[in-house]
């Protein structure tokens, strides 16, 4: 079960997804530099994947991701803390009400979450979560892009 714990939610263009500690790319894990070069031990952390800048390695990514191989999530060597990616987060988010009219059966979860957390629809925003057993859904401020808390809400 260690190996397989998630060690990042990570922030990937419009969505996120859930990295285990075995689907992280060992070969990028070795390139990764400071703090994403070694596993977390204490639960999931909250980053962000930026493109590669070099040509070569954004066609090689691609092609990985297209045959099977590792995806941008799973490539620490191109992981970013979240905070340099939470603009981007907040600008992508989806206004709540779309979920909500998506998952009907989930409008008495969602009003709860925002009482909890003193929120109010308009501050918020939803992202998708890809997970490896249930997708679920991103809560993030509107206004600052910081994560106000995951729910275990279909997102698509």
């Amino acid at each position: 079960m260690f190996v397989a714990r998630p060690v990042y939610n990570v922030f990937v263009v419009d969505r996120f997804e859930t990295v285990a500690a075995n689907q992280v790319d060992e070969a990028s894990l070795a390139k990764a530099s400071g703090e994403f070069g070694k596993l977390p031990l204490t639960g999931p952390r909250v980053i962000g994947a930026r493109q590669p800048t070099d040509a070569a390695r954004q066609s090689e990514v691609v092609v990985q991701a297209m045959t099977g191989g590792p995806d941008l999530a799973n490539l620490p060597d191109l992981y970013v803390p979240y905070s340099t990616v939470r603009a981007e987060a907040a600008q992508r988010a989806r206004p709540l009400a779309e979920l909500t009219k998506r998952q009907p059966g989930d409008a008495a979860r969602l009003k709860g979450f925002l009482v909890d957390n003193g929120k109010t629809e308009d501050a918020v925003g939803f992202l998708p979560m890809k997970a490896r057993n249930v997708d679920m859904t991103v809560i993030v401020d509107k206004k600052t892009g910081d994560v106000v808390g995951i729910i275990p809400v279909y997102p698509w």
